[in-house]
């Protein structure tokens, strides 16, 4: 009994790491056929993202992807570990870029829409709990004497 338990969890722990680098890997296509929004997100420091460039580059349907993610990580069906090491660099760096520029830009749409904070709170909640693992690993080990 216990030997299939161990099977079936290291099977459930394959399929979650199949599925969140397919998850990814989906991530990359998008980016592939949308140059301009890669290019920012490859490096957004150099370029305001602006409603302009939000809406010729379809930022929505980026951020609609960070919003997925979330929801498949409260649902715990991805690889939280795998999603941080594959995503949270590049999701700390568009969220930040330009002084918290995409932050400002949610903040505006919550408000021209009258939303309570709904509209893409999940990328919200991912770049703080990306922040918050991003610290936790930076912390110097503790002496165990």
């Amino acid at each position: 009994m216990a030997v299939a338990f161990f099977q079936l969890r290291r099977f459930n722990s394959q399929v979650q790491a199949d599925f969140t680098y397919k998850v990814y890997r989906d991530l990359q296509s998008w980016l592939g056929n949308h140059s301009p929004a890669k290019l920012w997100f490859d490096k957004p420091d150099g370029t305001s993202l602006g409603e302009d460039h939000y809406d010729a580059w379809e930022i929505d349907e980026l951020l609609t992807y960070f919003e997925t993610v979330w929801s498949l990580w409260r649902a715990d069906l991805v690889d939280k570990e795998m999603v941080y090491d594959l995503l949270s660099d590049d999701v700390i760096s568009i969220y930040e870029a330009n002084s918290l520029e995409l932050d400002g830009i949610i903040r505006t749409m919550r408000t021209e829409e009258q939303d309570a904070g709904d509209i893409f709170i999940g990328v919200e909640h991912l770049y703080h709990v990306m922040k918050q693992m991003t610290a936790a690993k930076n912390q110097p080990p503790r002496s165990t004497r």
